[in-house]
């Protein structure tokens, strides 16, 4: 598999240099993130938490079309490249159709790219509870985006076959229907406001959420999620936060987070943050954890250390997670806007 992945990262290589490639205005972008963890209690080592490469650009004789292929090393898989993302996208002034395999539009930290999150991980509400959590929160349908009211709302709405990435067909017939605000309140350089709200309904017959109810426990019913989230942004601060609920059938579960970041100058930034999570299994503490993380940033993203300490309280004990991660991209930063969650 290590030939696959050098076989693929040479051919890109090789076709940014070609004059065909440059004509059709294909870009290449990916990046690494390795990481060392402990959690005190005996369980500590090195992994590869990312490896991801993606190519993007516009058709050729096309000024409306634009397409992006995404995959990512998964050392859960044995060190197999894993398909993420393939969609192709239609733009007409403020309106944009997207086709294919994606995110479903859905919460404000999903739809942040997670190489430029202050965290080493996204909050585990928003891992646990956004549609398509089960298979690496991507599922295959139509998604449009327009903006209206001079930018100060973006809208999403999306219908998907509900099965997650990677499947093929749609075996019960029943679809995934989305829907995502963005009301920019305040959208000046050094000054931002934003309010978000999200929606996803479909019905299930015997489906496993095992972030929710476990693995062994099939859902049949209604799945019915929502979202409301808010984002400041003042000059070098930044404080945002999230609330998530999902009920399935006769089962619900919420959860929230918090999240303070500075940048002290530009490469020293620093993170504060309390999230909380409750499940349906009775294995798991619901209790909040509190998340100290520092970055030294020899490079804005493109080069960073992520330094990341977590405590929990359960009972009378604390439980603790240390991790440091490096971050580095193979060629520039991507330039794609920020509300692109495919990374």
């Amino acid at each position: 598999m290590k030939r696959v992945f050098l076989l693929l990262l040479g051919m890109l290589f090789f076709l940014q240099e070609t004059p065909l490639f440059a004509q059709q205005s294909t870009r290449w972008h990916g990046y690494l993130q390795g990481r060392y963890e402990n959690d005190f209690t005996g369980a500590h080592g090195f992994s590869i938490r990312r490896a991801k490469i993606w190519i993007n650009g516009g058709v050729p004789e096309s000024q409306k079309w634009t397409y992006k292929v995404q995959a990512i090393f998964r050392w859960q898989q044995k060190g197999a490249f894993v398909l993420q993302d393939v969609y192709g996208e239609f733009h007409w002034r403020k309106v944009s159709l997207r086709v294919g395999q994606m995110v479903p539009a859905f919460s404000l930290q999903r739809y942040q790219p997670d190489y430029k999150i202050p965290l080493i991980e996204r909050a585990q509400v928003v891992n646990a509870l956004i549609p398509a959590a089960e298979t690496g929160a991507r599922d295959i349908g139509l998604q449009f985006h327009l903006r209206i009211f001079r930018n100060r709302w973006d809208l999403y709405g999306g219908i998907f076959n509900g099965e997650g990435g990677n499947r093929a067909g749609n075996g019960d017939g029943q679809f995934l229907y989305t829907q995502c605000h963005i009301w920019h309140i305040i959208n000046r350089r050094l000054f931002q406001l934003q309010l978000g709200a999200s929606l996803a309904y479909r019905n299930v017959s015997g489906m496993y959420f095992k972030k929710i109810v476990g693995s062994t426990t099939p859902v049949t019913g209604r799945d019915f999620r929502y979202g409301v989230d808010g984002l400041l942004r003042y000059r070098a601060l930044q404080f945002q936060g999230e609330y998530i609920q999902a009920r399935l059938s006769h089962t619900t579960a919420e959860g929230y987070y918090l999240l303070a970041s500075v940048n002290l100058s530009p490469v020293h930034q620093w993170s504060l943050s309390v999230e909380k999570y409750r499940d349906a299994i009775a294995s798991t503490s619901d209790n909040p954890w509190f998340i100290l993380g520092y970055n030294y940033r020899f490079h804005q993203d493109n080069a960073k250390l992520m330094v990341d300490t977590r405590f929990q309280k359960v009972e009378t004990q604390w439980n603790s997670q240390f991790t440091i991660q490096l971050q580095l991209f193979f060629n520039e930063q991507n330039k794609e806007k920020q509300n692109d969650s495919s990374k």
